[in-house]
């Protein structure tokens, strides 16, 4: 019987090795993909255009070319060129740290909803999957869409699972705001 849970301890030190790896290859693919500095595409065109004649109230105006945008995303992508530049990196380096918080907020909404193998097949398949990548790289919305989607999933779930203790439910109710201006889905 001991040397069954040693093997069974021992086998989720494995699991649990195996699914922080895949959280660090996770981080580097979005990274690479974001240091590959490809062109910038023509939706993501349209959308720069936005930032070099306006300020932050004028982000509150209809944007060129039809674009539509969260304000936070669009008050976030004009701070990165304000402080680095109007380049292709700074357009893109709030949909990379929102790609990258979205890996870890995956591994504790996954960890907090499912235990060993299938932990393992989730974050793995959530590491390598192309959009969640391309999107961490891109000047758009969608990571951040997805990092909002993942806090909010996170805060039900902790909630879900000690109902009783009500800061959950009034953390989701402040982050509600937050979520709206910062999800693609509030436009």
């Amino acid at each position: 019987l001991e040397a069954s849970a040693s093997a069974d301890l021992a086998n989720g030190w494995r699991i649990e090795r195996a699914v922080l790896a895949f959280v660090a290859l996770g981080v580097l693919l979005r990274v690479a993909r974001y240091l590959t500095n490809y062109p910038v595409w023509g939706d993501e065109a349209c959308l720069a255009l936005s930032f070099p004649r306006r300020g932050y109230l004028d982000l509150l105006l209809p944007l060129e070319y039809g674009q539509l945008c969260p304000i936070f995303f669009l008050w976030a992508e004009l701070t990165a060129v304000k402080l680095f530049g109007f380049s292709e990196m700074s357009l893109r380096l709030f949909p990379l740290i929102c790609g990258v918080g979205s890996v870890f907020l995956f591994r504790h909404v996954a960890g907090r909803v499912l235990k060993g193998p299938p932990l393992l097949l989730a974050m793995a398949i959530f590491a390598v999957s192309l959009h969640p990548i391309r999107h961490s790289a891109e000047a758009k919305p969608y990571a951040t869409d997805l990092l909002v989607a993942l806090g909010l999933l996170a805060l039900a779930i902790e909630w879900y699972y000690s109902p009783e203790r009500t800061r959950w439910l009034w953390m989701m109710v402040g982050f509600t705001p937050i979520a709206l201006a910062a999800s693609y889905r509030s436009e």
